[in-house]
């Protein structure tokens, strides 16, 4: 029960500091970002070709799934643990300069599924790529989608997941005074963390997004989140009650576990992410982003001054450090 009750706790506050409903939106304890980002696809696979959740995906519908070629490599592997052919039913798009998404490939390949009556379940985007810590464009994205489906008419639009599992600790600085500074932040990585504060605020456009809070959450090993702009999307997640006879049935409605895709959670990652955020707070969260971006903003420069030593790429500006020697 405490788990539970830690659960929604947690919940209700990356909600409220993203910007979704607190009382609408939901959200998942599950095994790591992977688990997460299978989350993604799924809703986006159920609400959009319903009988896969009997069927699997040889339902008759053809489809595609889409995401950028700076995603992480699970939001392939994924696909094919869920039985997709990631040769045939993946389109992954190309990058600009900054290694987010190119908006105008994805409109083409938009276009293209729509005008050829494919359904598109889930676009993957990435908040914080691993090593480029490139942050895909949400809200033109969302909007894009958007213009999209109205003008095909396409009733279910695709679900718009982010992988945040590196970038979502960015959220504690949406409503940071970047003219005052309170914390001093030095003049190069505040420009930097500024911009990327700015293009990860449209989280909250997002239908659903991964956190990892033993990543840059200073939580130990597993503790991920899913969260869920819309609680009753977990409806398309949902098998059938009677496979829970052994269950009490009055307890139908006030868990997950109809939806969930494990049977079994740890609570430790729970516990994890509940007391950090509880003892560490927004400042305190605030205060070792900070401290890593500047280590890593001052680590770059060192390196860019030796002769042997090449910075790669040159315009990252995250937590990680690629170099070459």
């Amino acid at each position: 029960l405490m788990a539970s009750q830690l659960e929604k706790y947690v919940i209700r506050m990356i909600a409220d500091i993203v910007g979704y409903d607190p009382e609408q939106s939901t959200g998942i304890f599950t095994f790591g970002g992977t688990g997460c980002n299978i989350y993604g696809y799924l809703l986006g696979l159920r609400k959009s070709i319903p009988q896969t959740a009997t069927h699997g995906l040889d339902t008759g519908q053809d489809y595609r799934f889409i995401n950028s070629q700076a995603c992480h490599y699970s939001n392939v592997t994924n696909l094919s643990l869920l039985g997709a052919n990631i040769e045939s039913k993946l389109i992954r798009t190309r990058l600009t300069e900054n290694n987010d998404m190119d908006l105008d490939d994805l409109e083409k390949q938009l276009r293209a599924c729509f005008q050829l009556h494919i359904t598109v379940p889930t676009i993957m985007l990435t908040c914080g790529s691993t090593d480029t810590f490139a942050i895909d464009l949400i809200g033109p994205v969302a909007a894009l989608r958007d213009r999209l489906c109205e003008e095909y008419q396409v009733k279910v639009k695709p679900n718009i997941h982010v992988d945040a599992a590196v970038g979502w600790a960015l959220i504690f600085f949406f409503d940071y005074d970047f003219d005052k500074n309170p914390l001093d932040i030095n003049a190069a990585t505040l420009h930097h963390l500024k911009n990327n504060v700015k293009r990860c605020k449209d989280l909250k456009l997002a239908d659903s997004f991964t956190v990892d809070f033993h990543k840059w959450g200073y939580v130990p090993y597993a503790s991920s989140l899913v969260m869920i702009k819309n609680r009753d999307d977990l409806k398309y997640l949902e098998n059938d009650g009677d496979l829970y006879t052994y269950f009490d049935q009055e307890t139908e409605g006030h868990t997950h576990l109809h939806s969930t895709i494990e049977c079994s959670r740890s609570a430790s990652g729970v516990f994890g992410a509940a007391f950090a955020l509880h003892y560490l707070g927004k400042q305190g969260y605030q205060l070792l982003v900070a401290h890593t971006l500047q280590n890593a903003e001052y680590f770059r420069f060192r390196l860019s001054c030796e002769s042997n030593v090449i910075v790669i790429p040159k315009n990252t500006h995250g937590p990680t450090v690629n170099f070459r020697l």
